[in-house]
């Protein structure tokens, strides 16, 4: 995919910048292409340490040695291409006025806002459950743990999302901690600390939040 007005490789558009959105938006930067990854001012992604969402609010993300950076313009875009960074944009796509040949949708866990149409894009790739492969994107790829992860469908949907976490060593249930009120949260520990079970990992609201498991 070659842009023949810059001479570079055609822009790649990845819809969340989350620890699956960043696995895809870093595979798309170290094949050559200008990528431009897209979230929220207020990112929702689980695993911050894992994802360029995090420069959202730090300013600058680094994974596997790839930086985001968090950009407020089109120059400051091309800049961070420039730089061989991915830049992160949380505005309206609208003011890019960016045309990209392939557009990502890896939001997960539930579509939130307009939900990606075949007409964005040459290539437009659904990731997960919420699209249709032949109606709303070209491809879905499977993100459901079990035998089928990772598979391209070129017709039909990823199957639903279950809201029952993957078997991990043994657990399921027990790695999610669930907010106990309504609130704000704060965290007492960092994302790759050691704990035990019954520590304290979070407060909502001032209310503890207890690790299940060691």
């Amino acid at each position: 995919m070659q842009d023949e007005a810059t001479g570079c490789k055609a822009a790649a558009i990845v819809r969340g910048g989350g620890e699956l959105g960043t696995a895809v938006a870093y595979a798309l930067h170290k094949a050559g292409l200008r990528v431009l990854v897209v979230d929220r001012p207020l990112p929702g992604a689980l695993r911050l340490g894992a994802a360029f969402a995090a420069a959202a609010v730090s300013g600058c993300a680094v994974v596997g040695g790839v930086a985001a950076v968090h950009c407020a313009t089109r120059a400051q875009c091309e800049a961070a291409w420039r730089r061989g960074e991915v830049p992160l944009w949380t505005g309206p796509e609208d003011d890019l006025g960016l045309r990209p040949e392939l557009l990502v949708d890896a939001r997960m866990r539930g579509v939130h806002g307009p939900r990606a149409h075949m007409d964005e894009a040459p290539l437009v790739v659904g990731i997960g459950p919420g699209f249709e492969a032949g109606r709303d994107v070209h491809l879905v790829i499977e993100s459901n743990r079990g035998p089928r992860l990772g598979q391209v469908l070129s017709r039909g949907s990823a199957e639903p999302h279950t809201g029952i976490p993957g078997e991990v060593m043994g657990h399921r249930e027990e790695r999610v901690r669930r907010a106990p009120c309504a609130g704000r949260m704060e965290r007492a520990r960092e994302l790759g600390d050691f704990v035990a079970a019954g520590d304290v990992v979070a407060t909502v609201a001032g209310e503890p939040v207890r690790a299940r498991i060691g």
